[in-house]
């Protein structure tokens, strides 16, 4: 958990300028989320499993699903910061 930690709060002070950055709710936020998160999958994957009638691939598809949102937001968060840093 704490390599995960340590990478998350790099990525959010690159994301944020000095004003924004060292906010008290923000700083707390992405632990509580990883925690809420990462509780409510095994929950989901049972639940999926028990609809698809035991088949795999339903649970499968929730991880694709997960992995895409978390590719997505990487990438527009990146572009993000490179389209600040060519306004500045």
């Amino acid at each position: 958990m704490r390599r995960c930690t340590d990478r998350r709060a790099a990525f959010f002070s690159e994301l944020f300028g000095a004003n924004v950055r060292y906010s008290g709710g923000v700083a707390r936020l992405p632990a509580f989320v990883g925690c809420w998160a990462g509780g409510l999958a095994p929950i989901i994957a049972a639940g999926l499993l028990r609809l698809s009638h035991d088949r795999p691939w339903s649970v499968a598809a929730y991880l694709v699903a997960c992995t895409l949102v978390t590719l997505i937001s990487v990438y527009l968060a990146r572009r993000g910061r490179r389209d600040r840093r060519l306004r500045s």
